[in-house]
Parts: structure tokens; C-alpha cells; sequence
């Protein structure tokens, strides 16, 4: 809500500054891409932008009724009464990580519902009155008919769940297994399906590379090509799609087209990438990349298409040929990439 009331304020003044209130992009990397999911599926922001940018930004929201069951028990654990506004604002931190919220999220029987399986407390709500609906619902809505969508994100997106991890392989699988759970299967088997199907399709791969690429589709990945299947199909606006394929050279290459990497080449300041990036070499490769991004994506927020010296023609996306850009030193249009992958979860909802 506090960025509904920054758009309405931009509607309201940006005109002295030189802009243009009928021409406004929102841009959101991550838990950003997240805010503009919600902001595109609430009737709270009709009107207030016209093209919108989500770069690896989760479509994870969880029914309010299940957000209710969950809240009283964090509030006692915190040993706040229900209703209590004054008392929450003065918990403290350590109060907060005290609570074990997180903890109470693995509990026998599911008792929070869809809660209990994705284990994200910060997730957003629907069935409420600023999101009436999920986001793959509300795609298809007249609000979102007219806006202009890019949507994307890294290769190596999944890595931020077991990368930072110092912990022994197994154990980092062991764990990574149990994070998102909902978002790969509501049981035990169908998981074990879902991990067994990713290593048929990619038998060179070592469990660890699996369960990275199971949460880069899982989280990031799979719910934004069906927003963009939805978008395509039921809207008179343009839809892209891109994979940030760019994988850094430093530090032995550990972090590849890590999560939020796309970020930096958008805003062209790849000196936030620090070592990541490689020898002098390398970083002369990605400051051509970052040079073609930045250009590309200021050019879909002024016109709607993203246009830039240094990638092709950019198709828009569509069910039939799923043209994605595959941003990398050497860019490239692809058609339907990781089909066998994609496949996987189309079966799944079948």
C-alpha cells in the first residue's frame, strides 16, 4: 500500500519535474518482483503505471485465512495479546527470532494449511480487500489487459538457497529438500517424483546442481512463464520474457548468473559485483552486457519495447513459439529453452 500511495503521488506531481503520468514503469528485482505482482493484481493501483519490469520476483502468496491460523500462535510465542497494535510495535528483535516462527512451520499435520507447506511467513495475502486474488488469477483481469510486461530472471537464481551454506553438501540438500515444500509437491511423494524427474532430465547433474535448479524453477522461474503464458494470451499489452544467462568468472565461477545479478547490469553499476566478476577481460565482457541491459530496459520504460545495440530483435512472448532473450556475452533469441524442464510442470497441472 505504501507503494500504491508513491504511485498516486507520482501521478499527482511528477509533471513539473518533466515526467509523464501516463507513462510510468515499475520495476521490482526479488522481493520487489514480488511488490509488482501484487501491485498488478490489485484494483488499489488501476491507473497508476502502464508497463511493468519483474526480474526473478517470486509468485508466492498465501490465502489470508491460512496467514490467520498462523498469527496467534507467533503472537503468543511472543507473548503478545491478539489485537494488541501498541504491544507488537515494541517487540524487540531478539524477541521476534525467539518466537521460532520459522520452527513452527515444520509441524506434524500441516495445521497452517498452504502456510505450512511453502514455509515462507513473509509471503503476501490474498483473498483480501487491496488482493482479492492470486496473482495467476488476477493476470487475466481487464486491469492488467493494457499494461506491458518484461518479465525474467537468472540462470543461477536458486543458488541463493544453497550456495551461501557452509555446511556439507548433504546436509545443505537435506535442508534445501525441506525449504518451499508446497511449491514443489503438497506431499512427500509427489516431491520425491518431482527431484526423481529433474535428474532423469538431467542425468550429468549431481544432486546439489538438482535441488538448485529445482528451486530456481520452483521459486522463481515456472510461476513467471505461466504469468506470461496468461498475459500473453488474455491481453492487448506486449509480454517479454529473458533469462540472465551470464555467468560470472570470479571466485572460480561460484556464482555464475547468481540471483539479483540481472540487477546490476540493469542499473549498469557492476562494481556491486566486486570480485564476481573476473579479471580485467572478464569485466570488459560484462560492461557490454550491462551497457545493452541498462539501454534495453529504459527503452521498455519509455516505449514498451526493449530495443538496445548489442542484442537482436527482442520477439514478444507467446504460447505458441515462447521466444525468450538469453542475455549472455553473446545474446540470443530462443524459443521454448529448457522445454524439457517446462514439461515437467505442465504435467504436474495437467
Amino acid at each position: 500500500m505504501d507503494v500504491v500511495a508513491a504511485l498516486q503521488w507520482v501521478r499527482d506531481n511528477i509533471e513539473p519535474f518533466g515526467g509523464d503520468p501516463d507513462n510510468v514503469t515499475v520495476v521490482g528485482q526479488s522481493a520487489g518482483g514480488t511488490c509488482v505482482w501484487a501491485l498488478l493484481s490489485s484494483p488499489a493501483s488501476e491507473g497508476l503505471f502502464h508497463r511493468a519490469v519483474v526480474m526473478s520476483g517470486p509468485i508466492v502468496m498465501i490465502d489470508i485465512a491460512d496467514h490467520h491460523k498462523f498469527t496467534p500462535d507467533v503472537l503468543k510465542a511472543m507473548k503478545v495479546p491478539v489485537g494488541d497494535v501498541e504491544a507488537l510495535a515494541e517487540v524487540s528483535n531478539d524477541v521476534i527470532v525467539g518466537s521460532k516462527m520459522q520452527t513452527m512451520l515444520y509441524r506434524r499435520g500441516e495445521p497452517y494449511g498452504e502456510m505450512s507447506r511453502i514455509r515462507l511467513p513473509a509471503a503476501g495475502a490474498y483473498h483480501t480487500e487491496f488482493m482479492p486474488d492470486d496473482v495467476l488469477v488476477a493476470m487475466s483481469n481487464a486491469r492488467v489487459r493494457n499494461i506491458d510486461l518484461l518479465i525474467g530472471n537468472c540462470r543461477h537464481d536458486g543458488r541463493v538457497a544453497v550456495l551461501p551454506m557452509p555446511l556439507p553438501k548433504l546436509l545443505a540438500i537435506q535442508i534445501g529438500n525441506s525449504l518451499f515444500n508446497g511449491l514443489i509437491g503438497n506431499t512427500k511423494k509427489e516431491r520425491k517424483t518431482m527431484i526423481g524427474e529433474y535428474k532423469s532430465k538431467l542425468p550429468d547433474s549431481d544432486s546439489y546442481t538438482v535441488l538448485e535448479r529445482i528451486q530456481s524453477d520452483a521459486l522463481y522461474r515456472m510461476r513467471s512463464i505461466r504469468a506470461a503464458e496468461i498475459h500473453s494470451d488474455t491481453s492487448n499489452a506486449k509480454t517479454y520474457m529473458y533469462q540472465f544467462e551470464y555467468e560470472t568468472k570470479g571466485l572460480k565461477g561460484a556464482f555464475g548468473a547468481f540471483h539479483g545479478f540481472d540487477a546490476a547490469f540493469m542499473f549498469n553499476n557492476l562494481s556491486t559485483l566486486g570480485a564476481c566478476l573476473g579479471d580485467e577481460s572478464d569485466v570488459a565482457e560484462a560492461q557490454a552486457l550491462a551497457d545493452s541491459i541498462s539501454d534495453a530496459w529504459a527503452a521498455f520504460a519509455h516505449t514498451g519495447i526493449p530495443e538496445a545495440s548489442g542484442l537482436p530483435e527482442w520477439p514478444e512472448y507467446d504460447v505458441e513459439r515462447r521466444q525468450t532473450m538469453m542475455l549472455n556475452a553473446r545474446s540470443e533469441v530462443v524459443g521454448d529453452p529448457d522445454a524439457h524442464i517446462r514439461a515437467i510442470w505442465e504435467s504436474r497441472h495437467s
